[in-house]
């Protein structure tokens, strides 16, 4: 278990409640996760390490601020870094939110069962290639990241271009 290293939530404006999710050795210390209130279903963004004393903060975390997970209607990805995502499936189970991703961090990112993939850059490969990547350059790839963890595989039920509205009630992003 990683020790607190702070009070883990402060509300940072009125209905806007900052998580700070511990990442096990790391000098960052902690993601930043938030959870917006809203009064037809609240909106969690970023998920934290798929890790059962995560996933119990957050518990903890939402149960100080009088919310439990079946309160939660939408579940936004920022990016696709396991410390972002991981707990996104779990909690999409235990809340039956949408989960919301831009189409480019969507598969393959998400389906990988062990963040970061062993190995070389092989599994995104053809991903490199799309975004520039010189093909002489990848197989001299190392995936950098932090050591694996499992993650709970999730596929989007929203994706996204960029621009478009997320609302939940009153609360439009």
């Amino acid at each position: 278990m990683v020790k607190r290293l702070r009070k883990t939530h402060m509300e940072i404006a009125p209905k806007i409640h900052q998580l700070g999710i511990p990442i096990p050795g790391s000098p960052l210390q902690c993601i930043l996760c938030y959870l917006i209130l809203s009064d037809e279903g609240h909106i969690l963004v970023d998920t934290g390490w798929n890790m059962d004393y995560v996933l119990d903060l957050i518990r903890n975390e939402l149960k100080e601020i009088n919310v439990g997970f079946a309160e939660i209607a939408f579940i936004l990805i920022t990016h696709s870094h396991a410390d972002h995502y991981g707990l996104a499936g779990r909690i999409k189970e235990l809340s039956n939110a949408k989960v919301v991703m831009h189409r480019l961090d969507g598969p393959p990112f998400t389906s990988w069962p062990i963040w970061p993939p062993p190995g070389k850059a092989d599994p995104i490969k053809g991903w490199l290639l799309a975004n520039g990547v010189p093909e002489e350059e990848i197989d001299s790839l190392e995936i950098p990241g932090f050591p694996g963890h499992e993650v709970s595989s999730i596929e989007p039920d929203i994706t996204v271009e960029g621009g478009e509205t997320i609302s939940s009630g009153s609360v439009a992003l």
